[in-house]
């Protein structure tokens, strides 16, 4: 859309999330009080601000750039200071060198300006009422207000640097999250409406808040309030929106790594980022909870949503247990709409209006006994089927060091059959399955695809049935003899007996002993493959 969404103002947004940010370690000592949240209009909840000194000192609002208009990027009509606030009107903020693009700001309210260590700092930094200048027509950008809340000496010193009109992007030692400290930074009220390859799109965001960085974790990541209309390649109109996505106890690592992350997901700089932070480690708890709402997307009329998605993670006496949570995914159709009407015809013939999807799992992840095994696991299409999953694999860590160390391949290499296969099977060659079963319970998907099979190929559902049966039975003929064509036959059977008579079809391993992944890699015989890690397949009602 633009080079920075706010032009020289996002600096700061995307130096705190795009580049860095983290660890609070409080600036120096003061009085502390729960404040009203001017950004929401409402009381703050249950967050500790310090209080706005009674004097605003004067070194530091000059080693902010704000004491005087155009002593760096600010320049401003008028300036007055009351008690602990500093308020700049009707400012000007020059972008950097060569750039065409200006932001004009209502107020920049600058609560608590104080020196910390030598340094300019401050309690809180308030920019109201902002909008995007440019000497090009590309649409435009207003932003109701960003706010920067108790910053350590790492993050004031990066306000301090680009309010100086230095090129924070180049020349600035961003350093990690974790060297970074801030009670909240958030932007309010986004509107972006602008032109992309000549087609219009318009983008709204209520708010986007980073709060309580501290120690390394984040204690809240939260987007809300989007709403998204653009043209897809074909010109269709394509809209979406979420209500809300939050994330709590976040640890700020992560934030490094997809600082990182670019076009190019086999990237080394991103991989080594992965390796270094310790996101691999599947027995950490890397945050506390998640939650997802109201997620919409609308595409010449297919339409995609998810009502709610949440989960957490908890330390345990077992290790770290992981629960999520999906309610209400649907996928249905506008046939008054190019796509979704041809859409429609697909779904009228499996017997839906929509199609529904709910699910949940929870695992433990086990450093002691180096596993992780489930303690639930169901994905259900509603008047469809459900399908469970109960799995107890070993040798975790090892293979998670391995996969991590393998940073950097080229992902096209594998499609294309160029690839090291014994690396590949280094890999895998720790893992151990101890259980492994998996269940389709039927609940009318049977009948509905025999139906589908009956439209198309003009044969009645039970021809149909009779046919695949019979398709089934033949294709046992063509297994080698041994310990592979039993476990074939005993497969047919079961798939006849479930087609026949819909229920459960459950596929497990059927073995005493935990199977080693590495005594299967590499095997070519069926019958070899069979003796390793026998399949049962079993059908009920």
């Amino acid at each position: 859309m633009r080079r920075a969404l706010f032009a020289s103002v996002a600096v700061i947004a995307l130096a705190a999330c795009d580049n860095q940010t983290a660890g609070r370690t409080a600036g120096d000592s003061g009085s502390t009080t729960t404040v009203a949240d001017t950004r929401s209009g409402g009381e703050s909840s249950n967050r500790r601000a310090r209080a706005a000194r009674d004097t605003t000192s004067v070194e530091a609002v000059q080693g902010l750039y704000l004491a005087e208009s155009g002593s760096g990027r600010v320049s401003f009509e008028s300036a007055d200071t009351v008690g602990g606030e500093h308020v700049l009107t009707n400012v000007l903020i020059a972008g950097e060198e060569g750039d065409s693009e200006v932001i004009r700001a209502e107020r920049i309210r600058l609560l608590g300006a104080h020196m910390d260590g030598g340094a300019a700092s401050f309690d809180r930094l308030i920019f109201e009422n902002l909008t995007v200048e440019s000497d090009t027509d590309e649409g435009s950008v207003t932003v109701a207000s960003i706010s920067i809340d108790e910053p350590n000496a790492k993050m004031a010193d990066l306000v301090s640097t680009f309010l100086s009109n230095e090129d924070v992007d180049d020349d600035y030692d961003f350093g990690q999250f974790t060297d970074y400290a801030f009670g909240a930074f958030t932007i309010d009220g986004v509107n972006i409406d602008v032109e992309e390859d000549g087609e219009p799109v318009r983008v709204d965001i209520g708010r986007m808040g980073l709060e309580d960085m501290s120690a390394g974790r984040l204690g809240k990541m939260v987007i809300s309030d989007i709403a998204f209309e653009g043209r897809g390649d074909d010109g269709e109109v394509v809209t979406g929106s979420l209500d809300s996505w939050t994330f709590n106890g976040l640890d700020a690592s992560a934030l490094d790594v997809f600082a990182e992350l670019g076009d190019d997901p086999s990237d080394a700089a991103f991989h080594q980022a992965l390796t270094e932070s310790g996101l691999t480690n599947p027995f950490a708890k890397h945050y506390d909870s998640y939650a997802l709402r109201g997620l919409n997307f609308d595409v010449d009329g297919l339409i995609f949503s998810i009502g709610g998605a949440e989960g957490s993670a908890k330390q345990t006496r077992g290790g770290v247990e992981t629960s999520s949570t999906l309610t209400a995914m649907k996928f249905r159709v506008d046939d008054a709409k190019s796509m979704g009407a041809q859409a429609k015809q697909g779904l009228e013939m499996l017997g839906y209006d929509e199609i529904e999807i709910d699910g949940e799992a929870v695992y433990m992840a086990d450093e002691l006994n180096d596993r992780i095994y489930t303690r639930e696991a169901r994905l259900t299409l509603k008047d469809g089927f459900t399908l469970e999953a109960d799995y107890d694999i070993g040798g975790i860590g090892e293979y998670t060091k391995r996969a991590t160390e393998l940073g950097g391949v080229d992902i096209d290499s594998f499609s294309g059959g160029d690839f090291d296969m014994a690396e590949i099977a280094d890999i895998y060659e720790p893992l151990i399955i101890n259980k492994f079963e998996l269940r389709l319970i039927d609940d009318s998907i049977v009948e509905r695809g025999f139906n589908v099979a009956s439209t198309m190929t003009g044969m009645t559902p039970e021809q149909v049935r009779e046919q695949a049966g019979a398709m089934l039975t033949m294709g046992g003929m063509f297994v080698p003899e041994g310990a592979a064509q039993q476990i074939a036959l005993d497969a047919i059977a079961a798939t006849r007996e479930f087609l026949a008579n819909p229920g459960t079809l459950s596929i497990s391993v059927d073995s005493d002993q935990p199977v080693a992944i590495g005594d299967l890699i590499g095997v070519e015989d069926p019958n070899e493959l069979a003796t390793i890690m026998p399949i049962k397949v079993e059908a009920s009602k």
